[in-house]
């Protein structure tokens, strides 16, 4: 983009390819007038990506609620069991809390390229109460009276579910359907 030069001369001399910042159109001030194809295309990228992410979070908060489970039902209470199982449990948080966070930077790049879009409704923002598993919170809470975290809620994609494997972008609305 020839409106980064500016910000690149500014960065100083960066050792290291992984400390250049990239320097993508949500980065970049809106003083530069980036054009609107480039901010189109982040914008499907980030939108692909909050998708992605969020089901990902789903995954690997139902492995999490398996392990309590097995940890629970299985494991026994042994010292080596237990020890095994609350270190097999903290390695997935990381990864659930890595995740939320990947979520968050997401988002957050979509309220710069575009604030009010029709994405807005559906992603909500991730706060970390709704980071967690569908379980019962009290053993007198019935089922009717649980209520979910948005997250299990809300419908990513028409074909989430769907057992076809053929994925096409449409450009209108930028998910990814099941054909």
């Amino acid at each position: 983009m020839p409106a980064v030069v500016e910000l690149r001369l500014g960065d100083g001399d960066a050792l290291q390819a992984e400390a250049i910042p990239l320097y993508l159109p949500s980065a970049v001030p809106p003083n530069l007038g980036l054009s609107d194809t480039l901010m189109a295309k982040e914008r499907r990228l980030r939108l692909a990506q909050i998708q992605d992410t969020l089901l990902e979070l789903r995954r690997l908060l139902r492995v999490t609620l398996g392990l309590w489970d097995y940890k629970f039902q299985q494991a026994g209470f042994g010292q080596r069991a237990n020890t095994r199982t609350r270190s097999l449990i903290a390695r997935f948080q990381e990864k659930v809390d890595r995740c939320a966070e990947r979520y968050r930077a997401t988002r957050a790049a979509l309220l710069v390229l575009d604030l009010n879009g029709s994405w807005s409704g559906q992603f909500l923002e991730l706060l970390p109460e709704h980071v967690k598993a569908p379980r019962r919170g009290d053993d007198d809470q019935s089922e009717g009276r649980r209520e979910l975290s948005w997250i299990w809620l809300a419908p990513i994609g028409s074909g989430e579910n769907s057992s076809n494997s053929k994925a096409e972008l449409d450009d209108s609305e930028c998910f990814y359907q099941i054909s």
